[in-house]
């Protein structure tokens, strides 16, 4: 028996690693599966807010909608105003608690092509597809945290939620679910002026919520905060061991994690809503065709940009459309995806070039079908979620 033990233990750790890999597989597949469903949901109700218009969705037959996680997003596809079909990442904004219905919050940007047509043309009845619920920026909760905050409430951290502009709406839902929790949560909103402030009016009556919105162009008449959200102020009113979350532009989330975890901050994460644009000007070749990467916020901004076809859909990471094959050249990561490929492909939406960078089109790219290949030049706006 000692003798066949060296044998057993090899049968055994094969064993291991061939149900390791067959379940990592299996995950891939599932997970790739969910980044191309899509289900048709239905406008039941609309409300318009200067430049913001509320959309809530459910599903055409009354059925329950697949469970999304607080601070996940939709992808939606649907015409922009000249009729060609564009798809966004927009963050559902309800709570999440709750299945018959999605709340959106969609902000009708200057160059905007979906943004626009949801404000100016979106009416009751009308139909969108939709993805499943997608995205990793959620609520970082273990089960043992969540049965702390049943059992004794008045012990779990503090929670600083921080957003810049339209970048509240992943934190709405993160914000219902901590208050139905009776966690103690302040919500601090950067802002130009007043008019920014359309959700104003709602997040200011919340009992248990408090809520500090910070303007950097202000008027006369304004009596909150003026100026711009920094560390020293946010740990000026919560306690170091508070949990942060941060959703804005590349410049405010990455001046506010660095000052954060200086001051000994450990519970932050974040969320960009807009990578900020490259400096870094390198060549970035795609089968016999060259674009520069400097001024662009990704890749696949550099390459659109040179009218350079790539398929892509959510520009967010979440897709997989745009995915591409690395033949050479070092890429970094400057939006966290959600969809993985393989160990030879990048995600061009979500990395910048930090090298002169060799790419050809994937098998999955170069389908004649794939959403957003008829589109050759740059389309700015970006998921906002983000």
């Amino acid at each position: 028996m000692p003798a066949q033990l060296p044998l057993y233990l090899c049968i055994v750790l094969l064993s291991c690693y061939l149900s390791y890999s067959l379940l990592h597989s299996w995950l891939r597949r599932q997970r790739q599966q969910q980044a191309q469903y899509r289900q048709q949901l239905q406008v039941y109700r609309l409300r318009r807010q200067g430049k913001i218009v509320k959309i809530w969705l459910r599903h055409p037959q009354g059925k329950l909608l697949p469970k999304a996680k607080a601070g996940q997003h939709l992808l939606l596809q649907a015409p922009d105003l000249k009729g060609n079909k564009v798809s966004r990442a927009y963050s559902i904004t309800s709570d999440c608690s709750q299945r018959r219905y999605y709340q959106l919050a969609v902000k009708a940007e200057p160059d905007g092509r979906l943004s626009r047509a949801l404000w100016s043309d979106l009416r009751v009845g009308d139909r969108l597809l939709c993805s499943a619920p997608k995205g990793h920026f959620i609520l970082h909760q273990s089960l043992l945290s969540r049965l702390k905050a049943r059992l004794w409430p008045q012990a779990q951290r503090p929670v600083v939620l921080v957003a810049g502009g339209i970048g509240i709406t992943p934190l709405l839902a993160m914000l219902w679910q901590l208050l139905r929790q009776r966690r103690a949560v302040q919500l601090w909103l950067q802002a130009r002026t007043e008019a920014d402030l359309a959700l104003w009016p709602m997040l200011r009556r919340l009992p248990g919520l408090d809520f500090i919105p910070v303007l950097s162009q202000a008027s006369a008449d304004w009596q909150g905060r003026r100026g711009r959200i920094d560390a020293p102020l946010l740990l000026a009113h919560t306690a170091a061991n508070a949990e942060f979350y941060l959703c804005a532009n590349a410049k405010m989330v990455s001046e506010l994690s660095q000052q954060l975890q200086a001051s000994g901050v450990k519970h932050c994460y974040y969320e960009l809503f807009k990578a900020a644009q490259s400096t870094e000007n390198h060549l970035i070749e795609l089968e016999g065709r060259s674009a520069q990467s400097a001024g662009y916020p990704s890749v696949l901004d550099a390459l659109l940009g040179s009218g350079i076809a790539v398929p892509y859909d959510c520009r967010g990471g979440s897709c997989g459309q745009c995915r591409l094959t690395l033949k050479s050249g070092q890429c970094k990561t400057v939006l966290a995806p959600e969809f993985s490929v393989a160990e030879h492909e990048i995600l061009s939406c979500c990395v910048q070039a930090s090298s002169a960078l060799q790419l050809a089109f994937s098998s999955f790219a170069s389908e004649p079908d794939a959403i957003g290949t008829a589109i050759t030049t740059p389309n700015l706006e970006q998921p906002q979620n983000l």
